[in-house]
């Protein structure tokens, strides 16, 4: 079953086609164990200093307030630029996600759509996540840190 369609996932999907980058929709049960493992490598410090994987109703409020390690603005870009491989991307809801790979290095920039859009590398090694607020806010790259989630978590959810 297709997720319902919206405006911001369609400029999405657009965008997205346009610059060559083949989608694969994902179903819900994938969708939810992404954003599940999602949490786990890049929101396990607000877990335990809040109680809650998410902070103040945004998954992303844990970089915006300084409470995950994360790089902001222009060396968010820079870091993410240097990224390759296959990637999930899912909005801050769970209402679409995707398993995405380029044919060159192109990197996505959702920074435009001004929704909360996540995208993170199939072995969660790293995530760039664009926010509602920019250009004020975000967007805001992380890279795991393997001492976090053991090795078992480090293998892809799409086959």
């Amino acid at each position: 079953m297709r997720s319902p369609t919206s405006p911001v996932r369609e400029a999405i999907i657009e965008y997205l086609v346009a610059n060559r980058v083949n989608l694969t929709e994902l179903p819900r049960n994938e969708r939810t164990e992404i954003c599940r493992r999602w949490l786990e490598h890049f929101a396990a410090r607000v877990k335990r200093q809040e109680g809650s994987w998410i902070y103040r109703g945004f998954k992303w409020h844990g970089f915006s307030y300084g409470i995950e390690p994360c790089r902001s603005g222009g060396a968010a870009w820079d870091a993410y630029r240097d990224t390759k491989g296959k990637f999930y991307l899912f909005d801050e809801g769970e209402n679409y996600g995707y398993l995405g790979q380029t044919l060159f290095s192109f990197r996505p920039d959702l920074s435009q759509v001004r929704a909360d859009s996540y995208l993170t590398s199939v072995t969660f090694a790293w995530t760039m996540v664009f926010t509602h607020e920019q250009p004020e806010i975000g967007p805001f790259f992380a890279e795991a840190d393997p001492r976090v989630i053991g090795v078992q978590s480090s293998r892809p959810v799409a086959k």
